[in-house]
Formats: structure tokens, C-alpha cells, sequence
């Protein structure tokens, strides 16, 4: 299995495995797919998430870099995300501002602030530029997944761009 592939059936994996009461059923793990990849953020924080593990905690140095290997994934692996093989461009725009999605490349640990309100929202990869309604989506990596935030500052975020 070549590390594309382990990548696609661990994050599968996690995230069935991490809601309680499913069941094992071929449908309901599809439908637990595609409720964790309902927006572009969530569909490229996933995608980061895998990228990452299959290069051993290295994020993409660049938007080509993280192209190449999401093109990579081949059309059935991505249209189960909910991604069209033929749309790639749209997946790094936001579906609620219409503006392109701020990623966060080249992260390295030490780029992380040590303490105080920066650092809640310092891991963030993915970000809304706009974002609607008074809130941005960002994108974690972490046990926090993709969510909601208000007020958050493109650069608080560290996004690198």
C-alpha cells in the first residue's frame, strides 16, 4: 500500500472510529466521510493532516508541493471527500467568502507562540481571508479539527502569506 493510500484509510479510519454509536456499515462510513469534509477548510485541513503524516510530521513547503500530492490521491480517493478530481482550484477557495483560503506552509514548531490568547488559535493551517457572518473557519490539525472562531487575525493565525 504506497503512503497516499495508508494516509486516505487512517484518516477514514480515525474518523469513523471517533463517532461513537456507528456502525461498521460501508454507507455509514461514507456518510461519516463526507460529514467530515462538508467545507473547503475541513477538506484541506484533512488533506494537510494527511500530507503531514505521510511525511512524517512535515507540512507542504509550498502550494505546489501540497497540489501535487492532493492531485496524487487520484479522483475516487478525493471524490469521496467530496472533491471533483477536475476542480482542484476551487477546493483552496472558500465556499462562504468566495475569497481564496489562506494556508499555512512551511510550519515548523518553534513558529508556535509559548502561551497566552495567540496561541489558541496559533495552529490553525487553514483559514478563511474573510470568512461571513463575523466568523472565520479555521483549520487544526490537532484534536480540534476544523470549527468556527470570531475575531481571529490572519496574522495572529500565522499564516505565512
Amino acid at each position: 500500500m504506497n503512503r497516499i493510500a495508508f494516509a486516505c484509510v487512517a484518516i477514514f479510519a480515525c474518523l469513523v472510529g471517533s463517532l461513537p454509536g456507528c456502525s461498521s456499515n460501508s454507507a455509514d462510513g461514507e456518510a461519516v466521510l463526507r460529514a467530515a469534509n462538508s467545507s473547503n477548510v475541513q477538506r484541506l485541513t484533512n488533506l494537510y493532516a494527511a500530507f503531514s503524516r505521510v511525511n512524517r510530521g512535515r507540512s507542504p513547503k509550498d502550494e505546489a508541493e501540497f497540489r501535487a500530492f492532493i492531485a496524487a490521491m487520484g479522483p475516487e480517493r478525493l471524490e469521496r471527500m467530496g472533491i471533483k478530481a477536475d476542480a482542484i482550484d476551487a477546493l483552496f477557495s472558500s465556499e462562504r467568502d468566495s475569497q481564496p483560503l489562506v494556508i499555512r506552509y512551511d510550519r515548523k514548531a518553534s513558529d508556535e507562540p509559548a502561551a497566552g490568547l495567540l496561541a489558541k488559535y496559533a495552529g490553525a493551517v487553514v483559514l478563511e481571508a474573510k470568512g461571513a457572518g463575523g466568523t472565520r473557519q479555521a483549520g487544526f490539525i490537532d484534536a480540534r479539527g476544523s470549527r468556527e472562531v470570531k475575531s481571529l487575525d490572519l496574522n495572529d493565525a500565522g499564516s505565512g502569506k
